[in-house]
């Protein structure tokens, strides 16, 4: 089965290569923002705060991975990226959960 992926003007290779950049990155920081919010919800002991958040993070970050990779279009790709970054670093910087 073949499955089409809208990349835009760009090719194949780019579009994989802005794919992972997004994925990688992106991931990376969504992880960390969210996993300060979950953070900040509870409270623990330090060991316990320490296994939960790093528990966390590798959770959202697979799941983000596996999301951008599930997108056909790249500019949803992107933007969706970035969104859910924007909303996750708002509430940290915010203090919404402090």
């Amino acid at each position: 089965m073949k499955t089409s992926m809208n990349t835009g003007n760009v090719s194949p290779a780019t579009a994989i290569t802005l794919r992972v950049v997004i994925a990688v990155a992106g991931g990376y920081a969504a992880s960390t923002a969210i996993s300060l919010l979950f953070a900040a919800m509870n409270e623990m002991s330090d060991r316990q705060e320490v296994a939960f958040i790093r528990m966390v993070f590798f959770l959202v970050y697979t799941v983000y991975i596996i999301w951008i990779f599930a997108i056909n279009d790249l500019q949803k790709v992107l933007v969706t990226g970035l969104a859910t970054n924007a909303v996750a670093w708002a509430l940290v910087w915010s203090g919404v959960f402090s």
